[in-house]
């Protein structure tokens, strides 16, 4: 795994710099962006010829945002970049993201290592697989995607917190376009997951709309709501009286642009409400922290 890092580091500065979502600091409460997206991975093209699914695809996406926003917390209230490479063979796919923090806001306070200043505060490993059943819910197509993922803190000072990673198991259940149109889609989502570092549960649930506003223009438009077993909603609010509950309930609005047939620029906003009392005011604690609402500029590029 280190090796692994040491080669991640190494391409994401020769490259440059869920919609977004990552990690709450030590007590990895977030994941890495969902963001209303979260990772773009690509599916294998279809031809005549059988093997051609078996061609890997890959995608390359930089997104360079005003926060670090994970599941409509702000984690890193200062300028970041984040980084995602992966690659699908067929249903089949892998990843690595990483979040490069500029201006090392992390520091000793907040659990992390301030000598290692201007690094990657977050590295997840990701992989999974995804089977599409054709009118599977009836009326329209279900996809079933079952991933883990490994989140690496490497800033993370263990003198100050003993965990610096977290491991995930997921669950997706995803429904196709559910309107009759050329021009617009409207899909939705459910996820479950499980962190087996701090053994607790969560999820959300996803409602994303695009519509064609030109040749090379979409709009997209997505919100979702994050829920949280009893321990995950404790961990959230440093409450121990928390039961079942809504962490956060976001939406981001964003325009494609294709740039070519392979590369795509999107300039987007998101704003999250939390709805749970306890959850708000131990947000607010951080006095850094003033506001729910991000923004930021993202560029996708297949090949």
């Amino acid at each position: 795994m280190k090796f692994i890092h040491n080669v991640l580091v190494a391409a994401l500065l020769l490259t440059g710099s869920s919609i977004v979502f990552a990690q709450e600091a030590p007590t990895a409460d977030a994941k890495a962006p969902a963001a209303i997206e979260t990772k773009d991975v690509p599916v294998a093209a279809e031809c005549g010829c059988e093997c051609a699914a078996f061609k890997p695809e890959f995608n390359l996406t930089i997104d360079a945002a005003t926060d670090y926003a994970c599941d409509g917390f702000i984690i890193n209230p200062d300028p970041v970049t984040s980084i995602d490479f992966s690659m699908a063979i067929k249903n089949f796919y892998v990843g690595v993201w990483g979040q490069y923090d500029w201006t090392n806001y992390q520091d000793e306070s907040m659990g992390y290592d301030n000598s290692r200043k201007n690094n990657f505060e977050e590295i997840d490993y990701y992989a999974g697989y995804f089977y599409t059943i054709p009118d599977g819910a009836g009326f329209t197509d279900l996809t079933i995607d079952a991933g883990f993922a490994y989140f690496d803190y490497p800033t993370v000072s263990h003198d100050n917190w003993g965990n610096d990673h977290n491991e995930e198991w997921a669950l997706k259940f995803q429904l196709g376009n559910m309107l009759d149109s050329e021009i617009q889609t409207l899909t939705a989502a459910a996820e479950l997951d499980y962190d087996t570092e701090c053994d607790y549960g969560y999820g959300q649930f996803d409602l994303n709309y695009s519509r064609e506003l030109c040749e090379k223009t979409t709009l997209q438009v997505g919100t979702s709501l994050f829920w949280g077993t009893p321990r995950k909603m404790q961990a959230q609010a440093d409450d121990n009286d928390l039961g079942w509950g809504i962490r956060s309930i976001v939406c981001e609005i964003g325009v494609d642009y294709a740039v070519s047939e392979d590369m795509t620029i999107t300039p987007y906003i998101g704003a999250s409400y939390l709805p749970q009392d306890n959850v708000r005011q131990y947000t607010r604690s951080n006095d850094d922290v003033d506001s729910n609402t991000w923004g930021g500029l993202k560029a996708s590029y297949n090949f």
